[in-house]
């Protein structure tokens, strides 16, 4: 399986047929897994974990949590807003309430 980045790089993984889980075959240090769904999650080296579905369209970009500041907004991106990498809400991981950003587009 092959990931390509933004920049136009590729990452390689390769299925580990005793654990299932995907092993990078270079440098990137990527986490990959499916979830329950059937869905590809990476958890990439910029700290953001990425959802595929099935045919491999993205369907969410999150900001992971940050261990040492559990408190510390999370940041949501949505990947059909300027190429999912525009921060559409931050999310309070404690009261799980969250602001909306919106975006006006040039006419």
């Amino acid at each position: 399986m092959a990931l390509v980045g933004a920049d136009g790089d590729v990452s390689s993984f390769v299925m580990d047929a005793s654990t299932k889980a995907f092993q990078p075959t270079g440098l990137d240090r990527s986490v990959v897994a499916k979830d329950e769904a059937g869905n590809l999650v990476v958890t990439a080296m910029d700290g953001l974990i990425y959802t595929f579905d099935a045919k491999g369209k993205l369907t969410s970009a999150t900001a992971a949590v940050d261990r040492t500041q559990p408190a510390a907004p999370i940041y949501v991106f949505d990947p059909l807003v300027g190429g999912g990498d525009k921060v559409v809400a931050l999310k309070d991981p404690v009261s799980n309430r969250q602001i909306n950003l919106l975006y006006s587009t040039d006419p």
